[in-house]
């Protein structure tokens, strides 16, 4: 027989199964044994039971305290998301290039997590870093993402990545300021090549004020790619909005916690930006404490530069 708190852990881990698509996910999740979870539902296990609902007991217990922490909205109209996502739109619809530039925190991400969600089928994102600067490993990353066949040559590979390609799609690249100008001047000829057929594919930069920089030198593939950029955006924190805070922090109501709004949208024009401003709100409130000063006063043990 188990004692009273113990049936009571076994009712959610059936929960747990039933949310997870089965008793073994849920053992994974939970950190025991798949044969002994069985076992343990079923009242069968021969063994001390106590050490395995220990481990229950502590995964419950952290998912509890989870329970009550900040939970960040999902996705808020933003200034920034709504503009990023228009031109995410447009650049979809009419090929070619697009440029989306902005300051570190100021919801580019955000913004293209939602675009996806919303175009699941046509729309790509790769996240690239400086191992990804030359050509051929970019492609193989794009490659990775959309399941085409991997090719040893680098012209093998493109037609790998462009025949798995379609009419319509939107390639995303974020962190885009590692790109060499030769590997942009790359996914010009990407969407040039759908282009020719009269199709559209199109290519959107996402990146720091670096990736805008790109565009002042002079070459002949820049001008390519200049020719073919339509669109060209830089977003600074310090264009965030009143309206963003009220969006992004529900508990926060304007008419009545006017100092709290103000505080934040000051956060969220410096260099901390959005993210920094969601990290604040999200201690705050775990701390139980959003009141102005309750968020002064965080604001001042995280040592944020406002």
């Amino acid at each position: 027989m188990y004692t009273e708190e113990q049936e009571a852990l076994l009712v959610k881990c059936r929960e747990l199964a039933d949310k997870v698509g089965g008793q073994n996910k849920a053992a994974e999740l939970l950190g025991v044994n798949a044969g002994t979870l069985s076992q343990l539902l079923a009242h069968t296990y021969a063994a001390n039971p106590a050490r395995q609902f220990e481990k229950i007991a502590a995964y419950f217990a952290v998912k509890n305290i989870s329970a009550q922490t900040w939970k960040e909205v999902p996705y808020a109209s933003t200034y920034v998301s709504e503009a990023v996502c228009d031109i995410m739109r447009l650049c979809q619809a009419k090929g070619g290039f697009a440029v989306i530039c902005g300051d570190a925190g100021v919801g580019k991400t955000k913004a293209i997590e939602h675009y996806i969600s919303a175009h699941p089928t046509n729309t790509v994102m790769v996240t690239v870093n400086e191992c990804f600067a030359r050509s051929k490993s970019l492609l193989g990353l794009i490659a990775d993402t959309i399941g085409a066949p991997h090719e040893k040559s680098m012209d093998a590979i493109w037609r790998s990545v462009v025949n798995k390609m379609s009419d319509g799609m939107l390639l995303i690249v974020d962190e885009s300021q590692h790109l060499s100008m030769k590997t942009v001047d790359m996914l010009r000829s990407i969407s040039d090549y759908f282009k020719q057929r009269d199709q559209t594919v199109g290519i959107c930069l996402v990146g720091n004020a670096e990736t805008a920089s790109k565009f002042g030198a002079k070459s002949s593939a820049l001008a390519q790619v200049k020719n073919r950029t339509k669109y060209t955006a830089t977003f600074a924190t310090a264009k965030s909005q009143r309206s963003d805070i009220i969006k992004l922090f529900p508990p926060i109501k304007p008419g009545i916690n006017d100092m709290e709004i103000d505080f934040l949208l000051r956060v969220a024009r410096s260099e901390q930006g959005i993210r920094g401003c969601v990290n604040l709100f999200s201690n705050a409130y775990d701390n139980e404490n959003i009141s102005y000063a309750g968020l002064v006063a965080m604001a001042k043990e995280m040592d944020l530069q406002i």
